[in-house]
């Protein structure tokens, strides 16, 4: 099946990230400021390292972009990984569990499978195109990310971050398109560098937009 073997790296990938951060989740880790002002820790750059590392080695054709990392791999390939290393930083050095690692892969321009793993909650959601949208555990949770995918998995029937990068989108967006929803800009585009970010059932999506943009 299309992307079956892409999710189950994924997976297993971050059966091994998910250690590292548990590892430093909790304990006074080392970290600084970015020129934006948030913040960046030891995990972050060694979850990142560990992906791209994997990504290399396993996709060497394909194109990889990371928040702490920028871009690398082959930047000519139809195919590119995304990743969020941490999400909810701040969330992770204040030791609340709320936090996700999360991938995605992206094929001529569409996120065609994705995963986010919140390790500190043990939940990890995952979806590929044309295979539907899971989530292994029954916990809930709220936050950075959280928001999107409750609304993927039926718990909430709108979400709207106002401020968000593409390595935030990528991985949520395959398992929101899966499971039903709708993610857009706050505008209604179909795009994710655009800075915003709506999530709906689907079916109040048009009139959330009116709402938002008059």
């Amino acid at each position: 099946m299309p992307y079956e073997q892409e999710l189950a790296a994924m997976q297993g990938w971050l059966d091994a990230t998910d250690k590292i951060a548990l590892d430093h989740f909790r304990v006074d880790v080392p970290y600084k400021n970015k020129d934006d002002g948030t913040p960046v820790t030891e995990a972050d750059v060694a979850i990142e390292h560990v992906l791209r590392k994997a990504i290399e080695e396993t996709y060497p054709e394909d194109a990889v972009v990371g928040e702490e990392g920028g871009t690398g791999g082959e930047a000519k390939s139809e195919r590119r990984w995304i990743i969020d290393p941490i999400d909810g930083t701040k969330n992770f050095r204040r030791g609340i569990p709320i936090f996700a690692t999360l991938i995605a892969l992206e094929d001529d321009g569409r996120v065609v499978a994705g995963v986010a793993s919140a390790s500190g909650i043990g939940t990890r959601w995952f979806a590929r195109k044309g295979g539907g949208a899971f989530r292994d555990s029954d916990h809930r949770g709220f936050g950075d990310f959280w928001g999107h995918v409750l609304v993927a998995q039926g718990s909430m029937d709108v979400m709207l971050d106002p401020e968000v990068n593409l390595w935030d989108l990528a991985a949520v967006k395959i398992i929101v398109d899966e499971a039903g929803g709708k993610m857009t800009t706050v505008s209604g585009e179909n795009r994710l560098d655009g800075g915003s970010a709506l999530t709906t059932n689907g079916a109040l999506h048009e009139e959330v937009l009116r709402a938002l943009n008059g």
